[in-house]
């Protein structure tokens, strides 16, 4: 879930990390989990760990996620040129695994 650097200022935006790059260098000195590591062999962004919620991973459909990337943005209002100019819109997902309480 995104958020602004102000307090409680989330929202219900969201946003897809698109990374395939090995990104795992210097995490075991930072003590993460060797899993989590290995993960990270495959992408991912660490600097977002413990700010922000993850809540889903793509498993397929990964061109479509290119194809979102690849949209033309505009200033969202705060400075970054983020916003799609032409909406994008999820119409189907598929829950694959329950949250474990």
């Amino acid at each position: 879930m995104a958020k602004s650097s102000a307090p409680n200022s989330q929202g219900s935006q969201f946003y897809i990390v698109q990374n395939d790059q090995d990104v795992s260098d210097g995490l075991a000195i930072q003590h993460y989990p060797e899993k989590i590591i290995e993960a990270y062999k495959n992408g991912g962004t660490p600097a977002l760990d413990g700010k922000y919620t993850v809540f889903g991973q793509v498993i397929e459909g990964m061109d479509v996620v290119d194809k979102i990337a690849q949209a033309e943005t505009q200033d969202s209002g705060n400075g970054e040129n983020s916003q799609p100019v032409e909406p994008v819109k999820i119409e189907t997902i598929k829950v694959l695994q329950e949250a474990k309480e």
